[in-house]
């Protein structure tokens, strides 16, 4: 299986290549294969752009103009963060991702749905104000994955949410690929 993944890793970093994308990273045969195959050429979007991608984990990937893939963030995902909150803690309950019914909670769930949303989308307007300010310019946002659907309502910074934004990417290298 290991074999494949290589394999398919090695296709997406060359499919790159032809797309116009320039991987800027220390070791670049450590980057994620969805993260190539999903965010490179963000859609015609203006570059610079932030993908988010709130999964499992919530990853932001940079692309500076002219396709140059600068690198990204790797934190915890939304339900990842309620799964920890539910086996760490001794009385707090494991719950299902939902939309928060308010920001400032009144019971056990509510607070804890609101703190992993809401600090979801805080954390990402946090981490995109201070990536503009690392770069100097203004970036263009796209939110993806399945926790996207839970914060783009709560998020400041200007963004487009795709919920199919990967599938979108894997599309493309698929059709580039074929015989």
């Amino acid at each position: 299986e290991s074999g494949t993944i290589w394999s398919a890793f090695m296709t997406v970093r060359m499919r790159c290549a032809m797309m116009s994308t320039v991987l800027s990273l220390i070791n670049p045969d450590s980057a994620a294969c969805t993260a190539l195959a999903g965010r490179y050429r963000p859609m015609g979007m203006p570059l610079p752009a932030v993908t988010a991608d709130l999964g499992t984990a919530t990853t932001l990937n940079v692309i500076l103009p002219g396709g140059v893939f600068a690198g990204g963030i790797i934190c915890a995902g939304i339900q990842t963060c309620l799964n920890a909150l539910a086996q760490r803690t001794a009385q707090l309950p494991l719950l299902r991702v939902a939309h928060p019914q308010v920001l400032i909670g009144r019971n056990t769930e509510q607070c804890m749905l609101s703190g992993a949303v809401r600090g979801a989308a805080a954390m990402v307007d946090g981490l995109v104000a201070a990536i503009e300010a690392e770069l100097g310019t203004p970036v263009t946002l796209l939110l993806t994955g399945g926790g996207g659907k839970y914060v783009t309502a709560h998020l400041t910074h200007p963004h487009t949410f795709d919920p199919d934004l990967t599938r979108k990417g894997l599309a493309l290298l698929y059709e580039m690929n074929r015989p």
